[in-house]
């Protein structure tokens, strides 16, 4: 259906490439600067011909206990990594718009259907940004709690709570950023709860105004905090995924296992998958459920429909059998919203880069009359911004914390 009704005329040239290069331009700039969840990421290009991005995780250096001697070459230690590995997926979305629409000039509605075009690119970049961010198996429940089910509304984020987790990083030497801060994110809720502490400091108050950053709220704990509008909340949910891209009403409520091979990490799936599935299912955490489920949570890497498998990132603390289900993440305790915080230091995720030689996200806009005997009377255009194939992930498990909590009403 035309979103835009007797507006301006078109004619039935082909676009201008200035307008376009100005589109993209436009659409790119947006999503760098709005934002929030893609700070301090290693980025890599856009790979060509290939579905899968590789990232290298280093092994350290054993220390040497033992002194040289004399004119001897010792041994060398060995280059050890792990290599990881994200899935691609693209993204994107699309308007209509009817011949009556002048898009072949760069005027006003022209620019404010691009920022819209934008804001959607930006709001579904930061998301993914977000949940994969959120993936970590390194979770600390507030207030003592020993799973995400026993979280209630008073177990709120707390000074002792990121004591705790700056703590947990320096043990597992993560590095501060060059600031001298791990970061992390919070949301207004939490900013509320958190901003009453008396260790506080908030960014008004900063004698340097240099150190401030772009949605920088304040500092406590050794950690520099962040505002996201888009924080990441557990709420109970129905599906692992669902069955069309366009109908987010009915999917799949649980996947049955048939096998799984501990030394692969390979979970083999009696439930079949199709390729959009498998789509939705890599770089995702899931909860264990069933009659020999324990409620753990399993983070998948990548799903294949060719072989009904998923591969796990990292191995589950309790080995998964056939007689357990993968199921959604799960809410607090009786269904309370769980808010999540991370705090993290450098080197602890990364993903691939918009821009650069890749070419990764664009602006299509397709003229009326292109769509040829669909459209016969040359009445209808699209407009949309794609990316080619995005993918974030965490690269460090040890170096990032998550903190799962509730909030003030």
């Amino acid at each position: 259906m035309a979103v835009y009704d007797n507006l301006n005329m078109a004619t039935d040239s082909d676009l201008s490439v200035s307008v376009v290069d100005y589109h993209e331009r436009n659409l790119l700039k947006w999503v760098h600067e709005k934002t929030v969840w893609t700070k301090d990421l290693q980025m890599r290009p856009l790979p060509v011909g290939h579905r899968r991005a590789q990232f290298r995780r280093f092994i350290p250096f054993e220390p040497t206990m033992l002194p040289l001697e004399e004119g001897v070459t010792k041994n060398g230690q060995k280059l050890k990594q792990t290599d990881l590995w994200m899935t691609l997926k693209p993204y994107g979305e699309h308007f209509e718009f009817t011949d009556e629409l002048d898009l072949y000039h760069i005027d006003n509605m022209h620019r404010e259907m691009n920022e819209e075009l934008s804001y959607s690119a930006e709001i579904t970049i930061d998301n993914l940004a977000r949940d994969a961010k959120c993936s970590g198996l390194a979770v600390q429940y507030a207030n003592g709690k020993t799973s995400r089910a026993g979280i209630t509304a008073s177990d709120k984020m707390t000074y002792a709570e990121i004591k705790k987790a700056v703590r947990t990083l320096t043990k597992n030497n993560a590095q501060p950023f060059p600031d001298g801060y791990f970061h992390g994110y919070v949301d207004p809720d939490t900013e509320y709860d958190l901003t009453e502490d008396s260790h506080w400091i908030d960014v008004a108050t900063y004698q340097d105004k240099r150190m401030f950053e772009t949605n920088e709220i304040g500092i406590i704990g050794k950690v520099k905090f962040f505002r996201t509008n888009r924080p990441k909340i557990y709420k109970a949910d129905t599906y692992v995924a669902y069955s069309k891209s366009n109908d987010n009403t009915t999917g799949i409520s649980s996947l049955a296992i048939s096998s799984y091979d501990a030394t692969s990490l390979t979970v083999t799936l009696a439930t079949n998958i199709n390729e959009y599935v498998a789509r939705q299912l890599g770089m995702k955490m899931f909860s264990t459920g069933g009659s020999g489920g324990n409620g753990q949570l399993i983070y998948v890497e990548y799903a294949d429909a060719a072989t009904n498998t998923l591969h796990l990132r990292w191995a589950p603390a309790t080995a998964l059998t056939s007689s357990t289900t993968i199921i959604p993440e799960a809410a607090g305790a009786a269904n309370v919203n769980v808010h999540a915080t991370v705090i993290y230091g450098q080197n602890w995720a990364g993903g691939i880069s918009l821009g650069g030689n890749g070419h990764n996200i664009q602006t299509i806009i397709k003229p009326c009359g292109s769509s040829g005997s669909d459209d016969p009377y040359n009445q209808r255009g699209t407009m949309a911004w794609k990316a080619k194939g995005l993918a974030y992930g965490i690269l460090q498990d040890a170096f990032g914390v998550r903190i799962e909590y509730g909030v003030s009403a």
